[in-house]
C-alpha cells in the first residue's frame, strides 16, 4: 500500500496545529501589548540570599510595601495587615534612622518573627506597643525600632547588630532570642559547614523564569493570586498545620548537644560585646511558648512548623527545647552580667497569649511590653 495518501492527510493536520499555535502566540502578544498600555502593573523583584546577612532573604526590592490577610486567629483582629519595609528590608519607618533630637530615648529591638509580630497591625506589634509605655512612663521623646525578621536567629542577629544597630545611634538593643536558635543548640555541626550556610544551587529554567516576570500578563496573574491570597477563611499556617497533625510523632526526642550550646554562647557573647564598643546597652529576653504540659485539642490544631519532614517533634519536646534555650540564655547573662527579662516566667501560656505555640496575639504581645518597661528604664539609668 502506497503511504502518499497517508501524507497527504497528515498535511492538513499540520498546517491546523502550525495555525493554532501561531493564534495562541499572537493572541499573548496582543494581551501583553494591551496591558502595557492600557494597565500595567509593577514588577515583583527577586527573591534574594543577602551576602552580609547570613540566611536573611530579601522579600524583593525595598522599600516596598506588603499586603497579608493571616486568616482567622486567637486574639488577633480579622482583616488585611499591611507592612512596610525600609530600603534595609526592616520594619521601621526610613526616616527613624536617625535621632531627631538631642533627649530622644532610642531602643532598637531585634529578633525573629516573634519581634516582627507581622500578623499583628502596626501599632498591635509589641515593639510599637512599648514604645508608648515608654513614652508615658518616662515623658519624653521615645523610638523603639522594630528589627524583627522571620526565621532569623543569633548567626543573623550579629550580622545586623554590626551593620545596622552600630548605625541607628541607639542607647539600647534588646535581643528576642531562642525560638529560632532552636536548630543551633541541637546541632552537632560547626556553623560554617552547616547545610544552611551555603548558597542554593542555581535553579533550571531561571532565565525563562526571569523572562515570564517582566511581562504583564505574568504580573497580572500573580496580581490576581495575591488578591485570592488575601481571603483567607483559615488561619495562614492551615496547611502546615495540617501536615503536622498528620506526621507520626519522632519516638526519640530532639537534644541540645555540646557543640550547639557552645555556639549560641558564643553568639550571647558577641551579641553583647558588639553593643559594648558602640557604647550601646543590651537587655536579652528568654522566648515565651503556648503550651503546658498537657497541651488541650485546640492548641494542638495551631501547631506547625516542627518537623522533620516525617515526623513530627511533640510539643513537649519543643517546650523541652525551648526551656534549654531559655536556661542557658539566663545561665550566659548570670555569668557575663548581662541584663535578661526571663519573659518565659512573664507571659501565660495558652490561647489566651499566642495565636500558635510562640507568635504572640494582641494581647500577648501587649504583655511582652508592658513586662519590659521597668527592666529597660533601669539599663537605660
Amino acid at each position: 500500500m502506497s503511504d502518499k495518501p497517508i501524507a497527504r492527510s497528515k498535511a492538513p493536520l499540520r498546517k491546523k496545529l502550525l495555525l493554532a499555535v501561531a493564534s495562541f502566540f499572537m493572541t499573548l502578544a496582543l494581551l501583553e501589548g494591551c496591558l502595557w498600555l492600557l494597565h500595567p502593573l509593577p514588577g515583583a523583584g527577586e527573591r534574594r540570599l543577602h551576602r552580609y546577612l547570613p540566611t536573611w532573604t530579601a522579600m524583593g526590592p525595598a522599600p516596598r510595601t506588603l499586603r497579608t490577610n493571616p486568616g482567622p486567629l486567637h486574639g488577633v483582629t480579622p482583616g488585611v495587615v499591611q507592612s512596610t519595609l525600609n530600603s534595609y528590608g526592616y520594619l521601621y519607618p526610613e526616616q527613624r534612622h536617625r535621632r531627631s533630637s538631642a533627649d530622644e530615648l532610642r531602643v532598637a529591638v531585634v529578633g525573629g518573627s516573634t519581634v516582627e509580630c507581622g500578623m499583628l497591625a502596626p501599632d498591635k506589634r509589641w515593639p510599637a506597643v512599648l514604645e508608648d509605655l515608654l513614652q508615658q512612663k518616662l515623658a519624653r521623646p521615645v523610638t523603639v525600632l522594630n528589627l524583627g525578621v522571620s526565621a532569623q536567629g543569633t548567626r543573623t542577629h550579629l550580622a545586623t547588630t554590626s551593620h545596622i544597630v552600630t548605625d541607628l545611634d541607639v542607647d539600647a538593643c534588646v535581643y528576642m532570642i531562642g525560638a529560632n536558635d532552636l536548630g543551633t543548640i541541637t546541632s552537632s555541626n560547626h556553623p560554617m559547614l552547616d547545610s544552611s550556610a551555603f548558597y542554593a544551587r542555581q535553579r533550571p529554567l531561571r532565565g525563562l523564569q526571569r523572562m515570564l516576570r517582566v511581562t504583564q500578563t505574568s504580573r497580572h496573574l500573580r496580581y490576581f493570586r495575591e488578591q485570592i491570597a488575601e481571603s483567607h477563611s483559615e488561619p495562614y499556617f492551615a496547611e502546615e498545620a495540617a501536615l503536622q497533625a498528620s506526621l507520626p510523632t519522632r519516638p526519640d526526642d530532639v537534644q541540645a548537644t555540646a557543640t550547639g550550646l557552645a555556639h549560641y554562647a558564643r553568639n550571647v557573647t558577641s551579641l553583647a560585646g558588639i553593643c559594648k564598643e558602640h557604647g550601646i546597652e543590651v537587655l536579652f529576653t528568654t522566648q515565651p511558648g503556648m503550651f503546658p504540659a498537657e497541651p488541650t485539642p485546640e492548641q494542638l490544631q495551631v501547631y506547625w512548623g516542627c518537623h522533620t519532614g516525617s515526623h513530627s517533634i511533640s510539643p513537649q519536646n519543643f517546650m523541652a527545647m525551648l526551656a534549654t534555650a531559655n536556661a542557658h540564655l539566663r545561665d550566659i547573662c548570670d555569668a557575663r552580667g548581662y541584663a535578661c527579662v526571663d519573659l518565659d516566667r512573664e507571659v501565660p501560656e495558652g490561647l489566651e497569649w499566642f495565636y500558635d505555640q510562640v507568635h504572640f496575639n494582641e494581647a500577648g504581645a501587649r504583655r511582652v511590653a508592658e513586662a519590659l518597661v521597668a527592666p529597660l528604664c533601669v539599663v537605660l539609668e
